[in-house]
């Protein structure tokens, strides 16, 4: 046995994946799919959201002894096809609606867990998320409390996980008893050089006691140097 080993240790033999998936009737490959909803510049993985959750999934995986496959796309049905094309032992859905979430589970028929999970219909999912209403309520409370007249909600759609982040804005003004502005989402342009001309035009609210409130870190960046470049 030491002799085999040493020798396939000094050819530098890889076995084949698919063998060992009829052998072991498994892959070892978790397909992750990502339902973009928005617009990128390069890809979805310049997403620093994205970015990150795939990295530590690949680490994780990896040390777990299986490989990642990752898709993204805008489209559900080349989501669909793709993930029935795979030979998964699992699924890792990434923002996904609940209805799209169990098509996908009964359509692959392998164990999937989703993160991010919007409009929960039922309990019947696995899903990682946040306490998004909740942070949005905190968030907004917090600013109130400072004193802030007015407040701006600024996001690219008013959807998903930021629509429940703004439920919970809108939470923290009822509590008040106070009334919030009607126009208080301010939706942000896909790209980066429009997105600095809504940077610009909110460079008005300055000294008026007037809150930005963005629900992504990315974005707060971006008109935070904005600011800096106007000395403000």
């Amino acid at each position: 046995m030491k002799k085999i080993q040493k020798l396939l240790d000094e050819y530098h033999y890889v076995p084949k994946m698919g063998l060992s998936a009829l052998k072991n009737n498994s892959s070892k490959i978790i397909g992750v799919v990502i339902h973009t909803s928005r617009y990128y510049e390069n890809s979805v993985i310049s997403d620093t959201f994205y970015s990150h959750i795939i990295g530590a999934m690949e680490e994780t995986l990896r040390k777990e002894g299986y490989y990642m496959m990752l898709y993204a796309a805008e489209s559900l049905e080349d989501i669909f096809h793709m993930a029935l094309a795979w030979n998964v032992d699992g699924l890792i859905a990434i923002t996904f609606k609940y209805q799209n979430y169990m098509k996908l589970k009964t359509l692959v028929n392998k164990p999937i867990v989703a993160i991010d999970l919007i409009n929960k219909e039922k309990s019947d999912y696995v899903n990682v998320g946040l306490q998004d209403e909740n942070g949005g309520y905190i968030m907004t409370k917090y600013l109130l409390e400072r004193g802030y007249e007015n407040i701006y909600v600024c996001a690219r759609k008013n959807i998903g996980v930021d629509h429940e982040r703004w439920l919970g804005y809108r939470k923290a003004w009822k509590e008040t008893g106070r009334d919030y502005l009607t126009n208080d989402f301010i939706s942000l342009h896909e790209t980066e050089q429009k997105r600095n001309q809504d940077y610009q035009m909110m460079t008005k609210f300055v000294g008026k006691k007037t809150a930005l409130f963005f629900l992504a870190d990315i974005f707060a960046v971006e008109a935070i140097l904005v600011c800096k470049e106007q000395k403000l």
